[in-house]
């Protein structure tokens, strides 16, 4: 009968141990994944963050992938309690009443160099936006190259616009297919986020009736907004205007259209692919240039430039129209029209794998046609192919192009060839081009140019220098350019630049240095000074993400299927005998995927909205990472991708 009572006590005195573990922070999920030690020193710092009224959920979740990693103890315990002090500057920063998903965002941008300022913007705003989301993104696009420096202020300024989730998410995309196709990572965020800020304020009262967010400025070949050296519609209409003016031989008669007109226009209508289904980019810049040209001749202009341009991963169409009005009293028009077919990546193999991602075939052609007072117009046909070498931070390409132009005068072939390539060195994206040609009359030469371009704060610089080797009468020719650009009120850009172009030997225009200023107005219009209502727009139903199967390794996340976040997860992993998935949502738990017939692998799990890292494990190996996610250095021993969920 004394053996109960002993009994009794015992089973009191484990039910006090254990609820004296779980009133000090102990959670079981690190019980069997930590020593005791280390335990010990976690749960200790996750009490007292619960204390401090931080989330803890996220330093459960850097013990748990400390573990999977087979990181030390003194690591673990190390992570840990960085980022407890981090989530108490985020919390601080951001408010008490923040939610812990803001508050962890908070962190994370904390953690990637953002300043404590422009979190302190945020909680100021008091607009009633839920930023989580943009938090998420400014973290996601730092990871991707994007200077903290230049991408926290853009955020902060889309959330004071109001800014929604669809907007956020598609700014996104914008800037990681800008970055894919070379354009400086800083340079991409700026321009995308200014003109998605004036894009907002506009689009209650757009003629146009376009949702917002539908048509940003696109930063493909127009940062460089009217300068006359580098932009190369505004170059040939000055050019032009000066060949009128200084040309002493009559013009001769016109002559009829050529076959090759013909063919190379049903080439181009073939090549292109549909692009009605995406939305345009307009946009117009009106600016001042003075020109100082080789034959002594100086002139000043007023330009009106107007750009539409339709992208989409399979192909691009874009279309230029400029005016210029002189000081002299003539005038000059100019258009343009240019098209590209781009083949699927394919994946590399054998001597180019080590090296490169994936090669891409280009297929495009050009027209341009110019018409100046009071002399005949001008016209130049263009067809080319381009082979594209690819990796994350540099590409190279090689091709050849055949073009016929019409100089007022006569009818002339050029043969091009054309190489090149950039790379991303630290935020800066430096760029060569050399193109070989041979004139109708027999003469060879060719130019090389080297350009670079960065972002400091908020201004976009651009540099350029170049040299021609070969040309018969004049010997080595050299020329250069610099350019700024900077952010005014409601994403209108401005553009200062300074240079030198050499002759046009294909369309016979001289050369001549130069200065100019511009104005560049997203959407083509002035932004509005009132803002109106806004409507409401419903969201798209969600859509199964494709999956890219160009890639060696990819994953995507699907929609979510129910109130629980329950979603499909794919994997593209040709080859493989078993794929195992590892990530925040698994508790850094190593879960199978099933293996399906054609070299996909799938999953459905519970993931919530936001940022979420991710590794796979295949053939019981080593950890990877998916080649289509945000590669980054992890806490502990290697990598982890990156994937913003909705």
């Amino acid at each position: 009968m004394r053996r109960f009572p002993r009994f009794a006590l015992a089973i009191t005195s484990v039910l006090t141990l254990s609820a004296f573990n779980a009133q000090a922070g102990g959670d079981p999920r690190l019980t069997a994944r930590l020593d005791r030690e280390t335990r010990e020193a976690v749960d200790a710092i996750i009490a007292s963050a619960r204390k401090a009224g931080v989330p803890t959920e996220t330093l459960v979740d850097k013990a748990l992938e400390g573990a999977s990693k087979r990181a030390s103890g003194s690591v673990i315990i190390s992570v840990v309690r960085g980022w407890a002090d981090d989530l108490r500057r985020a919390r601080q920063a951001l408010g008490p009443g923040s939610p812990d998903a803001e508050v962890v965002a908070g962190a994370h941008a904390l953690r990637n160099g953002v300043q404590v300022r422009e979190l302190e913007r945020l909680r100021s705003a008091r607009s009633g936006v839920r930023y989580a989301m943009a938090l998420d993104v400014m973290n996601y696009l730092v990871n991707r190259g994007v200077p903290a420096d230049t991408i926290s202020p853009v955020i902060v300024d889309l959330v004071l616009a109001s800014a929604t989730e669809d907007q956020f998410a598609k700014f996104r995309q914008d800037v990681e297919r800008d970055i894919s196709g070379g354009v400086a990572a800083a340079t991409a965020a700026s321009l995308r986020g200014h003109g998605l800020v004036q894009q907002i304020a506009s689009s209650a009262t757009s003629a146009d009736g376009g949702a917002p967010g539908s048509a940003l400025p696109s930063v493909r070949g127009t940062t460089r907004v009217a300068d006359p050296a580098l932009n190369p519609t505004a170059v040939g209409a000055v050019q032009g205007a000066s060949t009128a003016s200084g040309a002493a031989e009559a013009p001769a008669a016109p002559r009829a259209p050529c076959p090759a007109a013909r063919l190379l226009w049903c080439l181009f209508v073939l090549a292109v692919p549909p692009l009605g289904a995406q939305a345009p980019v307009r946009t117009r810049d009106v600016g001042f240039a003075t020109v100082a040209y080789d034959n002594g001749l100086t002139l000043g202009a007023l330009t009106l430039t107007e750009t539409v341009a339709v992208e989409r991963p399979a192909g691009a169409l874009f279309a230029t129209g400029l005016v210029s009005l002189f000081n002299d009293g003539r005038w000059s028009m100019q258009g343009g029209l240019t098209g590209s077919r781009f083949s699927a990546a394919i994946p590399t193999s054998g001597l180019l794998r080590p090296w490169f991602r994936s090669v891409r075939g280009e297929l495009s052609f050009n027209t341009t046609s110019t018409a100046q007072h009071g002399f005949m117009p001008t016209l130049q046909l263009l067809g080319q192919a381009r082979l594209h070498l690819q990796h994350d931070q540099y590409a190279v390409r090689g091709g050849a192009a055949v073009t016929r132009t019409f100089d007022g005068y006569a009818w002339r072939t050029t043969v091009l060839g054309d190489a090149g390539g950039w790379a991303r060195v630290g935020q800066a994206v430096v760029s060569f081009t050399t193109t070989p040609m041979q004139l109708q009359y027999g003469d060879v030469l060719g130019d090389n140019e080297a350009a670079v371009s960065w972002t400091r704060g908020r201004v976009t610089y651009d540099a350029s220098l170049g040299v021609r080797v070969g040309e018969a009468l004049r010997g080595t020719v050299a020329w250069g350019s610099f350019t700024a650009t900077w952010p005014l009120l409601a994403g209108t850009l401005a553009t200062a630049s300074v240079g030198k172009y050499p002759v046009d030997l294909i369309q016979g225009l001289p050369g001549a240095r130069y200065a100019a200023i511009a104005l560049r107005l997203p959407n083509g219009k002035f932004p509005a000074l009132r803002r109106a209502a806004r409507r409401p727009v419903l969201p798209p139903p969600p859509e199964r993400p494709a999956l890219p199967i160009t890639e060696r390794l990819a994953l995507v996340i699907g929609p979510s299927l129910d109130s629980l976040s329950l979603r499909e997860i794919r994997v593209w992993a040709p080859g493989i005998q078993r794929v195992e998935l590892l990530a925040d949502f698994t508790e850094w738990v190593p879960v199978p995927l099933i293996r399906q017939p054609d070299g996909v692998w799938r999953g459905y799990y519970h993931v919530t909205p936001g940022i979420h890292r991710v590794n796979l494990r295949l053939n019981r190996e080593e950890l990877d990472v998916p080649v289509n996610l945000a590669r980054v250095k992890d806490e502990f021993t290697g990598d982890v991708g990156l994937v913003i969920v909705r």
